[in-house]
């Protein structure tokens, strides 16, 4: 009998070491990116341009280069009044301060909450180290001075403790496929494709 046992569970892992070992590196059927990817560019590579919509990548670093973050989203299905989008996050990329280039996918591990305009943005990931919360917000105040953009993470352990917060700066902006209005007001790293905006 311990034989049999030894045989069913040698088999099992044989098999697993063939049909599961792309499982993690794989595209998921919503065009998730890869788990494993350690660069952002290979944890964004996957993220399609939709055939109606567009998806928005945003790139910061923090002011004291401890830590890159890369955040993907696209309009949801949430309402939202006059010129704001409904976002939802599809992928985050973390680099440094604990995490080793990793790539978020999973959408139960994110939240999105959003503003009038998309000026006061907050949302959230969760890894196996931290929860990251990243703030984005654009000053509207009467002053023009002030028109420009605040953004922050923050990092905290299981138990609810803050390992840490940092200052981010804007490593550029793009869209899929190209769209003016998400990036307006970042710096965009993408430009229009031939011939886009004529009748």
């Amino acid at each position: 009998m311990r034989a049999e046992r030894t045989t069913v569970a040698i088999a099992l892992y044989a098999a697993c070491l063939i049909g599961c070992g792309d499982d993690a590196a794989s595209v998921s059927d919503s065009g998730a990116p890869p788990q494993q990817a350690t660069t952002g560019d290979e944890c964004f590579g996957a993220l399609e341009a939709p055939a109606a919509g567009f998806i928005e990548i945003q790139r910061f670093a923090a002011t004291d280069d401890s830590v890159e973050i890369w955040r993907a989203r696209k309009p949801g299905e949430r309402s939202a009044v006059g010129e704001t989008f409904a976002y939802d996050l599809l992928a985050v990329w973390i680099d440094g301060a604990g995490e080793d280039g990793t790539c978020i996918a999973d959408r139960a591990a994110m939240t999105y909450e959003f503003g009038h305009h998309n000026w006061d943005e907050v949302w959230t990931v969760r890894t196996e180290h931290a929860t990251y919360t990243g703030r984005e917000m654009y000053g509207s105040s009467a002053d023009p001075s002030a028109w420009t953009w605040t953004d922050s993470l923050e990092a905290k352990d299981a138990s609810g403790t803050t390992l840490f917060t940092v200052e981010l700066v804007d490593q550029g902006c793009e869209t899929r496929p190209y769209d003016l209005n998400p990036c307006l007001m970042r710096m965009r790293l993408d430009a229009p494709p031939p011939g886009w905006g004529e009748e």
